[in-house]
Parts: C-alpha cells; sequence; structure tokens
C-alpha cells in the first residue's frame, strides 16, 4: 500500500492550480522547518555549503519582484546560460539571505529536468546572488502580463497544468514541500513545459517512511471486543 499522502502535499496540489489562474498564496512560513514543541516532526539539518569566490557574470533582469529580482546570463568565458536570484533591496535583509542559502543547500534533491537548480552562492558587485541551471522559458506571471486582454489559449494551459503537477509530483518524492507555488516561481515555454524555482522556504520531510500505529494503541481509542 502506497504511504499515505502529507496534508501539505495535498495543498502544494490546490494552490497549484490557483497560480495558473494568477493568484497565489503561501501556505506556511520559516517557522514550519523547525521541530514543533512536542517532538512530533524532527527537522532535517543540513549543512551549508561555503560560498565560492566572487566570479564575474553579464546578467540582464528577467523579472524583478518585491523581495527577489531573477536575472539570465552567462560567466564570462562560459557560453553555458544561467539564471541568478539576487535580493531586490539594496540593503539585503537577514531573512532574505538565510532563503538564499536554503535554497542552495536543497541542491543535492532538485533535478534540472522540473527545477531550475542552484549552482552556486556567489557574490557578484558586492550582492550576494544565487546561481541556477537555465532550462529556458520565462515566468508565467510574465507571460500572463504580456498576454493580458488577450483569450488563454487552452491547449497550453492544460500543458502547462499537466507538467506543473508532474513537476511537484517529483518534487514530492524528493520529501519537499515547495510552500511558495505561485506565478513567479514558475518557468513555463512555449510548449508548456515547467520548471519550478523559488525553494528558499520549502520544508524537507524525513526519508524514512513509518507505518501507522495499530489502531488499538492509538491515543484516545479503546480496543474494542469482536
Amino acid at each position: 500500500m502506497a504511504p499515505p499522502s502529507h496534508p501539505s502535499c495535498d495543498a502544494d496540489i490546490h494552490i497549484a492550480f490557483l497560480a495558473i489562474h494568477g493568484r497565489s498564496e503561501i501556505l506556511e512560513g520559516p517557522k514550519a522547518v523547525k521541530m514543533d514543541t512536542l517532538g512530533m516532526v524532527q527537522a532535517v539539518v543540513t549543512r551549508m555549503p561555503s560560498m565560492t569566490e566572487p566570479s564575474g557574470y553579464a546578467l540582464e533582469p528577467l523579472r524583478e519582484g518585491a523581495d527577489f529580482t531573477l536575472y539570465r546570463g552567462r560567466q564570462h568565458g562560459n557560453p553555458s546560460p544561467v539564471l541568478a536570484l539576487a535580493l531586490t533591496a539594496e540593503q539585503p535583509s537577514p531573512q532574505g539571505l538565510r532563503r538564499l542559502e536554503h535554497e542552495y543547500s536543497l541542491a543535492v534533491e532538485l533535478d534540472p529536468a522540473w527545477a531550475a537548480k542552484p549552482l552556486a552562492l556567489t557574490r557578484h558587485e558586492g550582492r550576494t546572488i544565487l546561481i541556477l541551471t537555465d532550462p529556458g522559458g520565462e515566468p508565467l506571471d510574465r507571460a500572463l502580463e504580456r498576454d493580458q486582454g488577450q483569450p488563454l489559449d487552452l491547449t497550453r494551459v492544460l500543458r502547462i497544468a499537466i507538467n506543473l503537477a508532474k513537476a511537484l509530483g517529483q518534487v514530492h518524492r524528493r520529501g519537499l514541500i515547495h510552500k511558495d507555488i505561485k506565478p513567479a516561481n514558475m518557468l513555463v515555454d512555449d510548449a508548456g513545459n515547467v520548471w519550478l524555482t523559488g525553494f528558499g522556504i520549502a520544508s524537507q520531510l524525513p526519508h524514512e517512511y513509518q507505518a501507522p500505529a495499530p489502531p488499538e494503541i492509538i491515543a484516545g481509542a479503546a480496543p474494542k471486543a469482536a
């Protein structure tokens, strides 16, 4: 029998379809990654890799948000395109820096087939930036803004919805809960392929599956005679 679905997994699927229609919501804040006071859920501790030395990049803004700006460009001497995520504010907040560090720490769990995989955490022009693989496409919110007022192509919408569900399925198989599914964190191309970004507040579930306790020992349930 397959393991029961985690409530947060179901929530990710729910807000995924809200994102298709241009809406967004954040289910939980960073507190969700901490161990609760009863010790029922253990936090997964990941050692942060050290930041790389400063490297030269030629970057162009792809999407500017209130908190983060996404860039597309190349590293000098390397023809392969990359994405770069940086804090929008000139004076970065400690919380924003922690989100970049946390996303970088999840690099081993993310696959370029369905996510923009972190490559390096480095410095560029005096700012901390997170370098990501560039699968192509553009943020969904940017595509929606460009096509505003025009009827949505139903075939493309369905392809995006199907591929988004597939990407989220891969996220959950890795024991991750994204918690920030919205158009700004989805890269889509003309074929409807989807890659996820924005794992800065994602939480990681324990890898060990624990079978549910027998009914006779569940707290509050008295055994009954057959």
